[in-house]
C-alpha cells in the first residue's frame, strides 16, 4: 500500500520531471529531432531519444498511478504471452485486450485500435482545453489538438497498412504517430497538471508503444 501511495502521490512530479529531461535532452540533440520528412530513420532517432528522457525507467512508476499493484484478470489469456513481450507497459497491453475480448486474434490490430483509440480521448481533451482554458496552457493545447489529431490518422493509417498486410506502412505510420505526440508532450513541461490528464497522456504514449511492439514481433 505505502508503495501505491507514493506512486499516487509523487505522480505529478515524475510526468514534470519526465517531461524537463525531455526538453533538455531535446535542446542537446539540436538537428537530431528535426521534422520527419528528414526519413524514417531520423524518425526512430528521435522516437527512441523522446522514449529515453521523457518516458524512461521512472516513468514506470505511472504504470503504478493507472493500474495499482493489483492481480490482472486474465492472466491466462491467450494475450498473456504477447503481453509479457511488451516490458514495463504490460499492464497497459493487458488493459487493452481486456477492454477489446474477441474471438479473433489479430493482436496487431487491436492493439493498434487501442492506441487510437486512447488519442483520440487526448485529442478531445486537448480541444476542450483549447477552447475553455486560457493563458499559455491554453496555447499549448491549442498547439497539440492538432499533433494529437494527425496522431489519430496516422495510427488510423497504420490500422488500414496492418489489415493489409504492409507491415512496414504499418510500423513507420506509428513512428509518424509518435512524433506528433511527442511534439505535444515536449509544450507540458512547468505545468500543473490533474491525475487525470496525466492518465490520459500516459496511456496514449504506452499504448502506442504497446502497438509498436506488437506489430514488430
Amino acid at each position: 500500500m505505502t508503495m501505491i501511495y507514493a506512486c499516487a502521490s509523487n505522480g505529478q512530479d515524475l510526468l514534470n520531471n519526465c517531461l524537463k529531461m525531455q526538453v533538455e535532452r531535446k535542446n542537446e540533440e539540436g538537428s537530431r529531432v528535426g521534422k520527419i520528412r528528414g526519413g524514417v530513420a531520423e524518425t526512430k532517432r528521435k522516437r527512441e531519444d523522446f522514449r529515453m528522457a521523457s518516458f524512461g525507467g521512472i516513468c514506470f512508476l505511472l504504470a503504478c498511478l493507472l493500474f495499482g499493484i493489483a492481480s490482472v484478470q486474465g492472466d491466462e489469456s491467450s494475450y498473456r504471452e504477447v503481453c509479457n513481450k511488451t516490458g514495463d507497459d504490460y499492464y497497459f497491453c493487458i488493459d487493452c485486450f481486456e477492454e477489446h475480448q474477441r474471438n479473433d486474434l489479430d493482436y496487431g490490430g487491436i492493439s493498434i485500435t487501442c492506441a487510437r483509440d486512447s488519442t483520440l480521448v487526448a485529442h478531445k481533451t486537448a480541444l476542450d482545453y483549447s477552447n475553455n482554458s486560457t493563458g499559455r496552457f491554453q496555447d499549448v493545447m491549442k498547439f497539440c489538438e492538432p499533433k494529437l489529431d494527425l496522431a489519430a490518422e496516422y495510427l488510423a493509417a497504420s490500422l488500414r497498412a496492418w489489415r493489409d498486410q504492409r507491415k512496414g506502412d504499418t510500423t513507420e505510420f506509428i513512428d509518424f504517430c509518435w512524433s506528433n505526440f511527442a511534439n505535444c508532450t515536449a509544450k507540458l513541461s512547468g505545468f500543473n497538471l490533474s491525475i487525470g490528464f496525466i492518465r490520459e497522456f500516459g496511456t496514449v504514449r504506452a499504448r502506442i508503444e504497446v502497438a509498436d511492439t506488437i506489430v514488430s514481433l
